[in-house]
């Protein structure tokens, strides 16, 4: 763990400022992280991208010298510890709250975005790195769920191939597949990457499915083309 200059690894308060870590193991495998102090008051990382059925942990730092409060306490290990597990089952935001002796305290959101399985397979190994361009429009200190969503389907739509129209989507349950490939077959997956449908026609209906996304899982010709599809 490489700490930066007149940094250790017993510090637990640090100045006002902006401060980063590097961590490899024994194989060469690196990874780094930074988070800034503000007015004396912790602060955590505000986004994680974790793959459906995937837990992460959620560290505030310095990991001492407060207490912590972390809300809402489903999906969490413990809510009064500095480095939680969390395992949201969906995209959720936290919030952590760090209140130091003299009294004073601050919170902080920090949001997790759980992505299909089906899709995790299309996303490079250093995911968070690489998807980084794609969150820098939203304020993660002032989110709700609907921006959870906007994340999702931007994320999702960066690595789905646009050979393939489904029209119309989002959709009561109908809808048509349209491209200039020849059309083999369809399979139909839930978000927990769960097959429940699977037909040879390009138009397909499942309005006996319940609301939500759904992935489509489309051979046409020699290639396996994945699309996201909205049942509302």
């Amino acid at each position: 763990l490489d700490y930066p200059s007149g940094i250790s690894q017993n510090d637990t308060l640090l100045s006002i400022g902006e401060y980063c870590y590097q961590v490899m193991d024994d194989k060469g495998c690196n990874d780094s992280q930074c988070f800034e102090i503000n007015e004396g008051i912790y602060t955590a990382k505000p986004v994680h991208i974790i793959c459906q059925g995937e837990t992460t942990p959620l560290f505030i730092s310095p990991s001492s010298g407060a207490t912590f409060e972390w809300t809402p306490r489903l999906g969490l290990s413990c809510t009064t510890c500095p480095n939680p597990i969390a395992d949201p089952g969906k995209s959720s935001i936290y919030t952590v709250t760090a209140t130091l002796p003299s009294g004073q305290s601050a919170s902080q959101n920090v949001s997790i975005i759980v992505l299909p399985s089906i899709i995790c397979n299309l996303i490079p190994k250093q995911a968070e790195f690489e998807l980084e361009p794609e969150l820098v429009d939203f304020d993660f200190q002032n989110m709700d769920e609907s921006d959870l969503k906007k994340i999702e389907e931007k994320i999702t739509d960066k690595f789905l191939k646009k050979e393939v129209k489904v029209v119309p989507n989002p959709t009561e349950g109908q809808f048509e597949l349209i491209t200039n490939f020849d059309f083999e077959r369809v399979e139909v997956f839930d978000f927990s990457g769960k097959k429940v449908e699977e037909s040879p026609r390009a138009q397909i209906n499942l309005s006996h499915l319940a609301k939500g996304v759904y992935f489509l899982k489309i051979r046409v010709g020699r290639e396996v083309i994945l699309k996201r599809v909205i049942l509302i």
